[in-house]
């Protein structure tokens, strides 16, 4: 027969490894992290604030509320490796969709905190929306559709190879 101790059981090990293991503290966490100043971190939150604010619907001549959630998402988004470019998308597609459905739904947004956990969530899923084309990228769309339904109209049957989105976006971006 063994000689155990209750109080020293496998399964009060087991926990003593796993809260070791997981035991780092926010200062590690931090240096886990990309390093981003505090001047990016304001840049990017003055020029993405007011527009996060007019996407919600806020009308800043009306409104009391302030923006001041949004140098947070910044910093969140920075932090996660997102440029100042990439976080305004980021931010600003999060608070336009959520907007939109809560309007479908006929309901208010009182303040943007509102928006937090959903912008926490994209950051983390890395949820970026696409750049928005410009004239040469949007008409090598067009020539992509067009090629597409021609395809599916007469190249399926030939065997032709499927039209590829991101090869006439590419070079519309390698001719401009």
């Amino acid at each position: 027969m063994t000689d155990e101790n209750p109080a020293h059981s496998r399964v009060s090990r087991a926990r003593e490894k796993l809260s070791l293991a997981s035991s780092n503290s926010f200062e590690e966490k931090a240096r886990l992290e990309a390093p981003v100043s505090d001047a990016q971190i304001d840049t990017a939150y003055r020029r993405i604030g007011p527009k996060a604010f007019e996407a919600a619907g806020f009308d800043p001549a009306r409104s009391m509320v302030n923006h001041g959630v949004v140098r947070q998402w910044s910093a969140d988004a920075l932090r996660a490796g997102f440029t100042a470019d990439e976080t305004e998308r980021l931010i600003l597609g999060v608070v336009t969709s959520v907007t939109e459905r809560q309007a479908g739904k006929g309901g208010a947004i009182g303040h943007l905190g509102y928006f937090s956990k959903a912008v926490a969530e994209a950051i983390a899923r890395r949820d970026l929306p696409e750049a928005p084309l410009n004239e040469a990228e949007i008409e090598a769309d067009r020539a992509f559709r067009r090629d597409l339904e021609r395809w599916k109209e007469t190249g399926l049957a030939a065997g032709e190879p499927v039209p590829n989105r991101a090869a006439y976006l590419a070079r519309a971006r390698a001719a401009a």
